[in-house]
């Protein structure tokens, strides 16, 4: 039940209370044994339903108490794992860079490499006979 349930019959239960003491002054002493009891009983019959009610409101505080509590709980694991996954998410990023940077210093390094291999073999004289040589023992 919510709150402005609650606040209803809170406002019935004064207002029957209130009825039911403008009744019991106005009659000041002038009624029966028996209206008497009729009015008793209403009025414990009436505080009996409220009680009832309040009892059910009380428990579904209680409950809507223990979900809170739950979604506490459930939201600090959250916050820990995303705090979690943030740092691991830093670190694959700093191993990242790391290798990044060093695929840079390996390309670099391989360009150099064929760089130089390409001065080599145009600097070097290549045997013609050596060549035809080799096409011919590859054919054979």
């Amino acid at each position: 039940m919510d709150i402005l349930t609650l606040k209803c019959l809170i406002k019935t239960f004064f207002e029957n209370t209130d009825a039911y003491n403008s009744v019991e002054v106005s009659l000041d002493g002038k009624m029966s044994q028996e209206s008497y009891e009729g009015l008793l009983s209403a009025a414990q019959q009436n505080l009996h339903t409220i009680e009832m009610q309040e009892r059910e409101q009380i428990k579904s505080v209680e409950d809507l108490d223990a979900q809170m509590a739950q979604l506490r709980n459930k939201k600090a694991e959250l916050k820990e794992q995303l705090e979690h996954l943030c740092a691991r998410r830093k670190e694959k990023n700093l191993i990242l860079n790391q290798s990044e940077e060093s695929l840079k210093k390996t390309q670099v390094k391989v360009t150099g490499l064929k760089e130089e291999i390409q001065k080599v073999e145009k600097t070097t004289p290549i045997c013609r006979r050596c060549e035809g040589s080799r096409q011919n023992g590859a054919s054979a």
